[in-house]
């Protein structure tokens, strides 16, 4: 089975068949699991694969110079707490260590994060969230850690306010912005 997808966060648990591997495409990534329970979820900057059970393969490839063709770049194999980010600005794989149970974690009501920039993070959040959050360009590659409870976004937010030089502005209906505190200095 092939899944193709364009943007959000899935898990997924699948059966052990060596026959017919369960197959995820997303963005510039094949996901290859035989018997295992991952999460995939795609931000803005990054794609990122947690797996919870088992093993899977993740392949990136890259459009070649003249936009034709893709090529595969490295594959890496991940097993239990293991996390692959695919950079799309470097398209490049990175391997990190993390709770097994943070794949999981949004359908129990939390979003965890781990150095993800706050571009990524916050386009998860806005799916739980209205009004839409926007992150100013000075800090959408900011990084974060840290958990964000979606019934608590405006906590979350306050919070942001207190660990990097950003303000939150609610615009009404035009939504929230993340932007530089010296934003309204400047101005004067």
């Amino acid at each position: 089975m092939t899944c193709n997808w364009k943007r959000g966060q899935a898990f997924f648990a699948v059966a052990h068949n060596a026959v017919r591997p369960f197959i995820v495409h997303v963005n510039s990534l094949t996901v290859t699991a035989v018997g295992t329970a991952f999460d995939v979820r795609m931000g803005p900057s990054n794609t990122v694969v947690t797996v919870s059970e088992g093993l899977v393969n993740v392949a990136g490839a890259v459009k070649d110079a003249g936009g034709g063709r893709s090529t595969r770049t490295e594959t890496v194999r991940a097993g239990v707490g293991h996390r692959v980010t695919f950079s799309k600005s470097a398209h490049r794989l990175s391997v990190a260590t993390v709770d097994p149970k943070a794949a999981g974690s949004w359908r129990g009501g939390t979003l965890q994060f781990m150095g993800e920039p706050l571009e990524d993070v916050v386009g998860a959040v806005n799916r739980y969230s209205a009004p839409q959050i926007v992150v100013a360009p000075a800090f959408q590659q900011t990084r974060f850690t840290g958990t964000v409870s979606p019934t608590d976004v405006r906590d979350w937010l306050k919070a942001l306010e207190q660990i990097y030089a950003v303000e939150v502005v609610d615009q009404g209906n035009n939504g929230i912005l993340i932007r530089s505190r010296a934003y309204d200095v400047a101005r004067k």
